[in-house]
């Protein structure tokens, strides 16, 4: 009779940031070697392979081969963001007093953070922030991207700031009622007619 055929499970998982080929629950007949190979997703790297629960070194390549697989094993790839450059560029919309600090374009080293303050003038005031784009919402004037792993705009718009400036009469009759800039004149009405 046939000697029936002996399979293993390896189980093989990763982490975010890319992808390991095959996945879940491979089966490998006895005696039978079987490769692994792992996919960064675009701007990310390998960070440690483990099998068995081991930390593997020496990996030459993105791939990891079982030999001779006698037992079940599991291999297990988490990826980090690999550690080159981006960059932010901020543009400034209203008002040339108005600041971002920092401004311009800025390199940012994948992975890492930065911050950004906005500073509005006198008679001005934070209007709204795009990042790439869409809008974000901001607390205490900063902004903070973390986890960098792609090239970013910040879009900064400052506005005037407006007051409403009303005119009464002796008796609180509204005469006019009118939004000004800052900064700005309200013309007052003309000298109301009285009767009596």
């Amino acid at each position: 009779s046939e000697t029936p055929v002996v399979r293993h499970t390896i189980t093989a998982t990763s982490s975010e940031g890319g992808t390991i080929s095959p996945e879940g629950a491979v089966h490998v007949e006895e005696g039978a070697s079987r490769q692994f190979s792992f996919y960064p997703s675009e701007g990310y790297m390998v960070d440690t392979v483990t099998v068995d629960g081991q930390p593997v070194s020496n990996l030459i390549g993105d791939y990891y081969i079982f030999q001779n697989v006698m037992s079940e094993h599991s291999i297990h790839v988490s990826f980090k963001v690999r550690p080159v450059p981006y960059h932010i560029t901020v543009n400034k919309h209203g008002g040339d007093l108005n600041t971002v600090n920092p401004s311009g374009r800025i390199e940012v080293m994948g992975g890492s953070s930065q911050t950004f303050e906005f500073i509005a003038h006198t008679g001005y005031e934070l209007e709204k922030v795009l990042v790439d784009g869409q809008p974000v919402t901001i607390q205490n004037n900063r902004y903070e991207f973390q986890n960098v792993a792609a090239n970013h705009t910040l879009d900064v718009y400052f506005k005037v700031i407006s007051h409403k400036v009303r005119f009464v009469d002796w008796d609180g009759t509204v005469l006019k009622e009118e939004t000004v800039e800052h900064g700005q004149k309200a013309m007052p009405p003309a000298d109301p007619v009285r009767e009596g």
